[in-house]
């Protein structure tokens, strides 16, 4: 016969206080699918999808300029100007730009079916657009002229990036919501 003692798993004094299992282990299965994710993960999508078909585009209209320039069929002051601005777009767009809106598609994709990878990235993608808002808010591009453009452009998307991060910090961070993402057996 063995004669150890029984040990409760509740009972342990070195459990840490910021491990919560009594969700899991009272229902056993994981919380109902809220709306509110949804909602973060659908605003994930958005930002990434409509982007990553812009930057395709972007793309496509710097390889057309190129054919065009290498043909002749370009005047001398556009081509001046082209060549001014492109090395700063390609920069931007490779950079910046795309690594965030695939990052947006992923974490969209990953609340949608309630993976903790997808909630991570997200966290990690609140200060990451965050610090996005503030290069562009610093940095003008060489090709852009109107400043009063330049200030209103900078001030909407640095509060649309602010907001973006509060919507998500402030409800994947809920404990209520944060049930929705535990791992199954």
């Amino acid at each position: 016969m063995n004669d150890d003692p029984v040990i409760n798993p509740d009972d342990n004094p070195f459990s840490s206080p910021e491990v919560d299992t009594t969700i899991a282990a009272a229902t056993d299965k994981q919380a109902a699918p809220s709306g509110v994710v949804l909602t973060v993960a659908i605003v994930n999508l958005l930002f990434g999808i409509p982007g990553l078909i812009c930057t395709g585009f972007c793309v496509f209209a710097a390889v057309m300029m190129g054919y065009h320039i290498s043909r002749g069929y370009m005047p001398p002051q556009i081509i001046a100007d082209y060549q001014r601005s492109m090395l700063w777009y390609i920069s931007m767009g490779i950079c910046i730009c795309f690594p965030a809106l695939v990052g947006f598609i992923l974490t969209g994709l990953g609340l949608l079916y309630r993976k903790q990878w997808g909630r991570i990235l997200a966290f990690v993608m609140g200060p990451y657009i965050i610090g996005m808002g503030f290069f562009t808010g610093l940095t003008d591009g060489p090709a852009l002229q109107d400043r009063n453009i330049t200030i209103i452009s900078t001030l909407v998307m640095g509060i649309v990036f602010l907001s973006y991060s509060i919507l998500t910090y402030s409800i994947l961070l809920r404990k209520k919501y944060a049930a929705e993402f535990i791992a199954q057996p």
